[in-house]
């Protein structure tokens, strides 16, 4: 691989998305020339980046385009054409995470198969090829009720996943291949961010709590490190670790558990990429998830991250009723707090419940952090611009 610190190397990533634009704030520290391909004109990363093409993620052409000028290539979302990937690696262009991992994730039904053939756990899931055949398995009593369904492909942020209690909510579901997960007994939600490079290192942040959304199943609050004991973040961590090792990814793998009342670790989903979960790495570990994703994908020594601060972030996304130029309302009170990090995304346009931006609280008690992380809340909202309503 050409030296990432010669002046014509090229970083190219697939997605303008907030992750991707944060994951450029790193790439500056070592003058990186970075592209990015999005289909957005005026997606995050469009104005922070060397070069930023217009282009499908999912068309071959487009992404083998891209491609070909490109040193090293890394996603910040898992949507891509897996394919093109393999073609431009083959043909000598460094792609991370590795075409086939990426082939894998991209599809639950094939990531919780993969997972069952290591015996690694997970909750008990049912595979279908349709709505019908689910249909037909909840009449005839195979399928329980309590679950949760999930499109195989295409789904993210909270979208392509559905909670059924009745029938009724099979109502206006796609027509597409999915996973039926039976309801788990948990004591909560956690996620490890695995880092690694092609020299084998390998290392992981402390395990971090996710609180979701309701009714959105987006990630509305994240608590690093966890409120667990050292053992139990240790088999976590451990476990991530052995998921990384043996899908052979370099750069950042996020690992999302479930964690039951009656103490068993089962994998939920995993992230080639950059995590929601990780935001609060930026301001409470040594290195950030965006750090350690560019030093894994550059081979570059890793370091074990540690934990500085206890922190919690908190995600900021568009209120009801408005859909418009964005505003955040509100920001220059939290910003007014001892320990608050703002992040915005540039998204110049916000509707309910899209992702905006997120802040961070940092300090040394867990408890105290969430309750002044859910009273800032209260003072921010991501609205129209008054001007524009």
């Amino acid at each position: 691989m050409k030296s990432p610190f010669s002046s014509d190397f090229v970083l190219g990533i697939l997605g303008g998305g907030q992750l991707g634009r944060m994951l450029l704030d790193e790439a500056r520290r070592y003058n990186l020339k970075t592209r990015v391909l999005d289909s957005s004109p005026d997606a995050p990363c469009a104005h922070v980046c060397d070069e930023y093409v217009l282009g499908n993620l999912l068309h071959e052409e487009d992404v083998i385009r891209f491609g070909r000028s490109c040193d090293v290539l890394t996603i910040e979302i898992e949507h891509v054409h897996a394919g093109a990937l393999r073609k431009l690696r083959d043909a000598g262009v460094v792609v991370h995470p590795n075409p086939e991992a990426l082939m894998t994730i991209q599809d639950k039904s094939l990531q919780k198969q993969w997972l069952m053939a290591r015996a690694i756990p997970t909750a008990p899931v049912h595979f279908y090829g349709g709505i019908q055949p689910l249909r037909d398995a909840l009449s005839a009593g195979r399928q329980p009720l309590l679950s949760y369904w999930k499109a195989c492909r295409l789904g993210y942020d909270g979208k392509g996943v559905r909670a059924l209690r009745s029938a009724d909510d099979l109502f206006d579901l796609p027509d597409v291949p999915c996973i039926v997960e039976e309801a788990i007994d948990l004591a909560c939600e956690v996620a490890v961010l695995v880092a690694r490079n092609l020299r084998g290192e390998t290392t992981a942040f402390p395990p971090c709590e996710m609180v979701f959304h309701p009714d959105a199943n987006l990630v509305e609050e994240v608590l690093m490190p966890a409120r667990l004991s050292p053992k139990l973040m240790q088999e976590a961590i451990d476990l991530a670790k052995q998921i990384a090792i043996e899908l052979d990814v370099c750069g950042l793998l996020a690992v999302e558990f479930f964690y039951t009342r009656d103490g068993r670790w089962l994998v939920n989903e995993m992230a080639p990429r950059p995590h929601n979960s990780g935001h609060v790495t930026m301001e409470s570990c040594n290195y950030s998830q965006y750090a350690q994703h560019l030093r894994g994908i550059l081979n570059l020594p890793l370091h074990t991250p540690e934990s500085l601060h206890t922190g919690i972030m908190v995600n900021l996304v568009g209120a009801e009723g408005h859909s418009g130029p964005a505003c955040f309302e509100g920001a220059d009170q939290i910003l007014g707090e001892p320990g608050v990090y703002l992040h915005a995304y540039g998204k110049a346009e916000t509707r309910p419940m899209r992702k905006m931006g997120h802040f961070t609280v940092v300090g040394s008690d867990p408890e105290d952090l969430i309750c002044r992380a859910r009273a800032l809340k209260k003072q921010i909202r991501v609205v129209t611009n008054r001007t524009n309503t």
